[in-house]
């Protein structure tokens, strides 16, 4: 099931998610990301692409990215069994100053629908894995 809240807008064809934050009461450290498609980390002065999770499943997932491919469905990396969740998951992320999206995808893939090469940060996708 989905755990966020969605509204729906007053013109009757838009919708807006709202997700909240939550704390859990500790995580495991952060994996590297291996990233594809030309992906990198944009600069050792930015957190790196990593991955994490609490005891709660919560993962988190942090790091700005540049110079990859920007075509709908391309893979930015992998998450690997036991940080995947059970649905495909939608992400607002922020990149080159505007806005984009990120999907998490079942069979792990994190995988860019909208964005620019300039910069990505990938620090807004939290979600709860699979059991």
């Amino acid at each position: 099931s989905y755990g966020g809240v969605t509204a729906r807008g007053t013109n009757g064809a838009s919708y807006w998610q709202i997700q909240g934050f939550y704390y859990p009461t500790g995580y495991n450290g952060w994996t590297s990301l291996s990233l594809q498609n030309s992906w990198v980390h944009f600069d050792p002065a930015y957190s790196p692409p990593a991955y994490t999770k609490a005891s709660d499943n919560l993962v988190n997932v942090r790091g700005l990215i540049k110079n990859g491919t920007t075509a709908a469905g391309t893979v930015i990396a992998n998450l690997p069994v036991g940080y995947r969740p059970s649905e495909r998951l939608l992400f607002t992320v922020v990149t080159a100053g505007a806005m984009g999206r990120v999907d998490v995808l079942p069979n792990g893939n994190i995988e860019l629908r909208t964005g620019y090469s300039t910069w990505i940060s990938l620090d807004s996708i939290s979600f709860m894995a699979d059991q």
